[in-house]
């Protein structure tokens, strides 16, 4: 399955469970077309920013309740604290 090979890799019914079971936006893993949709997109790009700053505590599952609107502003509250910017916040 890990290789693209596998009949599995295709099983739409397996492919939704592996969504729900990771907390991830089913179109993820189910559409074929090669975007990434823009929810997991701003996810992945906050989780990014989050190792960077070194957040150690959160609960990424609240991530599924968040509107790529509010995941791209808590990114940039992020990087604005990583780098110093935030004193007169």
């Amino acid at each position: 399955m890990r290789s693209g090979d596998s009949s599995l890799a295709m099983d739409q019914k397996l492919l939704q469970n592996l969504a729900e079971f990771f907390g991830v936006d089913r179109r993820y893993l189910l559409d074929d077309s090669a975007e990434v949709p823009e929810l997991v997109e701003a996810q992945l790009a906050l989780l990014k920013s989050m190792r960077e700053a070194r957040v150690k505590n959160f609960a990424a599952r609240q991530l599924q309740e968040l509107s790529p609107e509010t995941l791209a502003r808590l990114r940039e509250v992020i990087d604005k604290h990583a780098r110093g910017d935030d004193e007169n916040e």
